[in-house]
């Protein structure tokens, strides 16, 4: 399995960021977007960690892999839904 190039280094602002996020602290979210900018990473190697990280926030909150994969499977057949459309 390759690794996600630059995880390492984005986990902790992606964790941060979604922090932020949930909790509204906009000038949290506005200096970790600017460390990001300044990573040069694609935009998506961002999405990824973002969703790795996302994830694993769900997962420990919501009851586990189960529930995680619930969640998941959810989404992906809404968004079906709506491509089928």
């Amino acid at each position: 399995m390759t690794a996600i190039p630059g995880h390492d280094e984005l986990s902790p602002m992606a964790a941060g960021m979604i922090q932020a996020a949930l909790s509204g602290d906009s000038q949290t979210m506005g200096t970790i977007a600017r460390e990001i900018k300044h990573l040069g990473m694609t935009p998506d190697e961002v999405a990824v960690t973002f969703a790795a990280i996302a994830a694993r926030m769900l997962a420990a909150t919501s009851g586990g892999a189960r529930s995680a994969d619930h969640v998941t499977r959810s989404v992906v057949t809404r968004r079906a839904r709506l491509l089928g459309a």
